[in-house]
């Protein structure tokens, strides 16, 4: 009996905790690999007129795309460097700020202010792998204008590639991100 007490009291945080080193060997977002040539996506993906090196992926081309508004993917000299999502309804955020820790384990959280002031408020939460950096930027708008409650919320979700380090190891299958 004390066995199955303690089997149930640590079960879940060995099943929930997942090492950073996910982040890294994944190098990336769903189908998309940081350090990829743009000729890989080349089909998916069309030029962002005013920011040069930036590309939208097409909506069809997105695993996901009932969660995230639009996928961007960013290239330096024809190499995938960073990946950027937008979210902006509130299930969806939930849903992926779940399946992140899920997948990487708790970020660490910069906030700036408090939510409950009036007025607009970013927070952040950060994963530091060896060759990649997860970086949630979360902003939201609280106003009370003539007695009336105005807020609003938004997410952004980049992966950014911090060096070309080889990392070994592999995913579960059915790694979800």
């Amino acid at each position: 009996m004390l066995k199955l007490f303690f089997i149930i009291l640590i079960f879940p945080f060995y099943c929930c905790a997942q090492s950073i080193d996910n982040l890294d060997i994944k190098n990336g977002f769903l189908q998309f690999h940081l350090g990829d040539s743009i000729n890989t996506y080349a089909s998916i993906i069309k030029a962002d007129k005013h920011m040069p090196g930036h590309y939208a992926v097409a909506d069809k081309a997105i695993k996901l795309r009932h969660h995230l508004q639009n996928v961007s993917l960013y290239f330096e000299n024809g190499i995938l460097e960073s990946i950027d999502i937008y979210i902006m309804k509130d299930f969806d955020v939930d849903y992926m700020n779940k399946a992140l820790v899920n997948a990487y384990g708790d970020g660490s959280e910069i906030k700036n202010g408090t939510e409950m002031e009036n007025g607009y408020h970013i927070s952040y939460q950060v994963w530091t792998g060896k060759r990649v950096v997860l970086l949630i930027k979360k902003g939201t708008l609280s106003l009370n204008i003539n007695g009336k409650e105005i807020t609003g919320a938004f997410e952004n979700i980049t992966f950014k590639k911090t060096s070309d380090d080889k990392i070994e190891g592999t995913l579960d299958p059915k790694f979800l991100l």
